[in-house]
């Protein structure tokens, strides 16, 4: 009797190992906002939330070229974390393949809380598109407290609102606002 129930605990052990194993494997798979080239926050993140918020709370980024590829579909958390500016050179978010940046914040779904030189290059080419889907009324994006010298292109932006005091793409009156933001047409198509 004691040698079938070592057996069943041994064969539960390689299961629970097993599942483990391909459990971390598929978390680490399935949502990706990979950082590179950055001081500190170069990593894989679930969101694009959450690579900003590396990125915001780690060390200064002087002169550094960020480059946040988004890898697979991301679904973002209700209160995203917005970009703040850490003194990089340039930040770009792109797709690789065709991708879904989505949620349904309490605020935007991507802000850019002062960042500078931001660009969100949706690529449009080479089987590469990005889509930022805000599927409730708030919007898509948001410039705000002097976010500037940012682009905007080869993309498609959603959200589902018709506000007069807000957008789909809505720059912020918080701060002096010195927006050089480009939004770079045709490509970019602001749908609702």
């Amino acid at each position: 009797m004691y040698p079938m129930l070592f057996n069943q605990i041994t064969s539960m052990k390689r299961i629970c190992s097993l599942f483990f194993i391909t459990g971390s494997l598929y978390n680490f798979c399935s949502a990706q906002a990979v950082v590179t080239g950055s001081t500190g926050a170069n990593a894989t993140y679930a969101t694009l939330s959450a690579a900003f918020t590396a990125i915001n709370g780690g060390a200064i980024q002087t002169g550094n070229n960020i480059l946040i590829n988004i890898t697979t579909d991301l679904s973002e958390p209700a209160t995203p974390t917005a970009l703040i500016y850490r003194n990089w050179s340039t930040l770009t978010i792109q797709p690789t393949g065709v991708r879904t940046i989505s949620g349904a914040p309490t605020n935007q779904l991507i802000g850019l809380n002062g960042a500078r030189f931001v660009t969100i290059n949706g690529i449009n080419s080479g089987g590469n598109t990005l889509l930022i889907n805000c599927t409730n009324t708030q919007p898509a994006i948001t410039l705000y407290n002097a976010a500037s010298n940012n682009t905007i292109t080869d993309l498609t932006v959603k959200a589902n609102t018709n506000s007069l005091t807000t957008g789909v793409i809505f720059f912020s009156n918080t701060t002096t606002m010195r927006s050089t933001t480009a939004i770079l047409l045709p490509v970019l198509r602001v749908a609702q």
